[in-house]
């Protein structure tokens, strides 16, 4: 059993996450499934990238968003061993702490670095990895620098997408695209994510393991907002 409930609310789950750096002074924030020192179980591993400008302070990267709740009791009991590790490093980068392509080699030794302080417990066959807005396109990024190493990807809202002659990189990759209709960015009226995601169809070798979510609108957890004209939020609950 896990100590912290979703009802507890975002506080209680922050403070379930412990923060680490890697040897070239990348920090990040953890989550760990581990349940003491006679646990012998292999977790899988979910990476989450920040978008833009949510990166510039410590632990911004969690506070902007709602992937605390993957260290609640009812998110953690949906995987087999009852765990996972949540790992979010953090960009502070030069400019609205974004991510960069050339960031892919640092992203990579971080990840790296973590995996090795967790004393095997990390299943290499079960490492995921899911970003929004520039984080969605990072995550493109890794996926494309790096195709072996995880099993499914997640971008959401991605500012880039891939080229389809890239798509063969990702063959035997698990791929699920979010998007909103009416993102100027990503929606399938203007550059991208549908002919990505169209091309990555073709080629696959995981046909049931490619899939998009496109949302005609998101709102905020208490509907004030509506982002009907801008990338879509990740951190929203709710979508019609």
């Amino acid at each position: 059993a896990f100590a912290v409930s979703l009802n507890d609310g975002n506080g209680a789950l922050n403070a379930q996450f412990s923060d680490g750096v890697n040897s070239k002074g990348q920090d990040y924030v953890y989550y760990s499934p581990v349940k003491g020192a006679a646990d012998e179980n292999k977790y899988p591993l979910f990476i989450w990238l920040h978008g833009a400008g949510s990166g510039g302070e410590k632990r911004q990267q969690i506070a902007w968003y709602d992937i605390v709740r993957f260290a609640s009791d009812e998110y953690q009991r949906r995987f087999e061993q009852g765990g996972c590790y949540v790992l979010a490093p953090r960009d502070p980068g030069v400019v609205m702490s974004s991510w960069e392509a050339n960031d892919t080699s640092t992203l990579k030794g971080t990840i790296d670095d973590f995996i090795s302080t967790q004393n095997g417990h990390v299943d290499m066959d079960r490492i995921y990895i899911s970003g929004y807005s520039t984080g969605g396109s990072m995550v493109w990024n890794m996926a494309t620098a790096y195709p072996n190493f995880f099993a499914a990807v997640i971008p959401g809202s991605a500012l880039m997408q891939p080229s389809t002659t890239a798509m063969q990189l990702l063959k035997d990759v698990s791929v699920w695209i979010f998007c909103c209709d009416k993102d100027p960015y990503v929606s399938s009226q203007t550059v991208s994510a549908k002919p990505v995601f169209n091309a990555l169809k073709s080629v696959t070798n995981r046909p049931a393991g490619v899939r998009i979510s496109e949302f005609s609108q998101a709102v905020l957890p208490d509907y004030s907002k509506k982002y009907e004209n801008g990338a879509v939020a990740w951190d929203c609950e709710h979508y019609t």
